[in-house]
């Protein structure tokens, strides 16, 4: 019973499998009702106005479940979107499969982690340099790295720098990168797998989600001394010894942990 109602609080509060099953309990609930629809409006239905209906029942939906604000409008973009997709003739349907394939591929760790996909920018990289001189930072990591930008950032400061991405697209083109330029690695990875213990610094940029667990894994792994860098996320119920705001068009926040 118990593992029972693991699974279905999984699925519950996993937006990403909550917000397909509302997709497809509205599109099935809309079908079943066309036979009643049709004693008040008489069929041919204009698809764009079933359209309509599934995006506002689907945000609705969405919404009475408590579902995350940017959550809606992926909600209401998706039918859009697949609507279009499927009647454009520009481009062969088989493309479309190819296009969700690699998106797949590359936001993978959305689907497992519920972590997007996020870019540390170039103040950022410069910040991160100038933590790493101040703390005399010889090895670095970044978990989720991306595209492998704070990973080249930190080996033009001298540091062994290493990025661990989960997405197989992003970790080839980023390795590919850091080879051309000689600047750092990036290994295909789960960052739950990463051993921690001999870096002097380990960066992350994900999501609210993990930032519990992965503070659990920092303390069990990371040295005395060592430093944990959240951008943006902040770790739930610990002050951090530092918070950096950094003078960028999102006015970024860096959360600065320091290991007792």
């Amino acid at each position: 019973m118990h593992q029972n109602n693991t699974k279905i609080a999984f699925f519950y509060n996993n937006p990403l499998w909550l917000a397909l099953f509302i997709q497809l309990g509205v599109f099935i609930a809309i079908w079943l009702s066309l036979p009643y629809v049709a004693y008040w409006i008489i069929p041919p239905y204009n698809p764009l106005s079933w359209l309509l209906v599934q995006v506002v029942l689907v945000v609705a939906v969405s919404y009475a479940l408590k579902m995350p604000y940017w959550w809606l409008w992926i909600q209401a973009l998706l039918p859009i979107g697949l609507f279009v997709g499927l009647s454009q003739q520009l481009i062969p349907v088989v493309w479309f499969g190819v296009i969700a394939l690699f998106l797949m591929l590359v936001f993978s760790n959305v689907w497992s982690e519920r972590v997007p996909l996020y870019l540390s920018n170039r103040i950022t990289h410069r910040a991160l340099g100038q933590l790493v001189r101040e703390r005399n930072i010889k090895i670095a990591v970044d978990l989720g790295s991306g595209l492998g930008g704070v990973v080249r950032a930190l080996a033009k400061q001298g540091v062994d720098a290493t990025g661990v991405e989960f997405s197989p697209i992003l970790a080839v083109l980023s390795a590919a990168l850091c080879r051309w330029f000689g600047l750092g690695r990036v290994l295909r990875g789960d960052m739950w797998q990463q051993d921690l213990s001999h870096y002097d610094l380990v960066y992350v940029f994900l999501s609210p989600v993990p930032m519990s667990a992965l503070w659990q894994k920092t303390q069990r792994e990371m040295k005395t001394g060592s430093v944990f860098v959240s951008n943006s996320f902040a770790v739930p119920d610990h002050e951090p010894d530092d918070v950096w705001e950094l003078a960028d068009g999102r006015q970024t926040l860096l959360f600065i942990y320091v290991m007792k």
